[in-house]
């Protein structure tokens, strides 16, 4: 059986923030449920990722490695989820604007510029006529 991401995910908190409670904590999760997550990753994996004590939490060799390979799989997931939700929410595609030459010249052509700069994925087309015809 694999790890789950979100096992994963709990495993790196609690390394992270040096204990199960604060992990909970910050995870809005019940420490018992922390403690089981990180258990049952570490039989999943076949190996002790932590070294506990009453006092304090060490990592192993082992979970030294997969710590550290995991916060990057972690850092990656997260960076690919956020590169989704900006294509869903940058404009894209042609905006088409015809309008009277004085109302080209002085209201429209100053925005152009910082048009662009804000909106890259976008095409602008300018059409400038002496007449308006919608």
């Amino acid at each position: 059986m694999r790890a789950t991401s979100e096992e994963i995910a709990i495993f790196v908190a609690v390394v992270e923030s040096g204990s199960f409670s604060r992990a909970a904590e910050q995870l809005g999760q019940a420490n018992s449920a922390v403690s089981r997550a990180v258990k049952k990753l570490e039989s999943k994996l076949g190996v002790s990722l932590l070294n506990r004590t009453t006092r304090q939490l060490s990592l192993t060799e082992e979970g030294e490695r997969y710590f550290r390979r995991m916060q990057l799989v972690l850092q990656e997931m997260a960076a690919a989820e956020n590169d989704l939700l900006e294509t869903r929410t940058t404009p894209r595609g042609l905006l088409r604007v015809d309008a009277a030459t004085p109302v080209m010249l002085h209201f429209l052509m100053p925005l152009v510029k910082p048009f662009r700069e804000r909106y890259p994925e976008m095409t602008l087309s300018l059409v400038s006529s002496e007449t308006l015809s919608i």
